[in-house]
């Protein structure tokens, strides 16, 4: 009402700009910041720095962000670069911080939380997968750890510090080996 903000109707679609930044409303699709709009929804921020969405959300207890997906195949999310890129800085591709929450007694905080799936088939099923040998550590965990299920290893095992086997059943600790001729255990000091 204050004339900042402009209408124009043209062959791209209806479009809403003011300043540098537009709303284009193109077939059914939305632009911010573009407009042609590859999705649905396309927010090209260009040269802008800062975080290209922000939720502020007041409603205490209930979800921010939810997505309702019906996928059979492809990607969920699907974050990655759009070129070759040269770090310039400390990354981290997902950053939860909880730095700010005291957590209520007799209540669970899961800082990520993978839930079962329906069914299980013959096909590879990872609830979490690291691929490649480029990281220092595919997995590196600062607190402690805990394994309710079997741990199966394919590489090599190297402990630095104190191994401690706490065990309740007959065998603390159960080595079996093929028939060959090599040792069964070795210990170098």
């Amino acid at each position: 009402t204050d004339g900042s903000f402009r209408l124009s109707v043209s062959n791209t679609g209806n479009v809403l700009t003011y300043s540098n930044t537009y709303l284009a409303v193109n077939g059914g699709t939305v632009g911010i910041g573009t407009v042609t709009p590859t999705g649905m929804m396309e927010i090209d921020t260009g040269t802008a720095t800062g975080v290209a969405v922000t939720i502020d959300q007041d409603d205490l207890d209930q979800t921010a962000l939810d997505f309702d997906i019906n996928n059979t195949a492809g990607d969920i999310i699907n974050l990655d670069w759009g070129g070759a890129t040269t770090q310039t800085a400390a990354i981290q591709g997902i950053d939860l911080d909880f730095t700010n929450l005291t957590s209520l007694a007799a209540s669970t905080v899961y800082g990520l939380h993978l839930n079962d799936l329906a069914a299980q088939t013959t096909a590879t099923e990872y609830a979490i997968y690291q691929e490649g040998t480029n990281w220092d550590y595919g997995l590196y965990v600062e607190d402690a750890a805990y394994f309710a299920g079997a741990v199966t290893y394919a590489g090599g095992v190297q402990y630095d510090g104190t191994v401690t086997i706490d065990v309740t059943n007959a065998e603390a600790f159960l080595v079996r080996k093929d028939a060959d001729a090599l040792d069964v255990f070795t210990v170098a000091t």
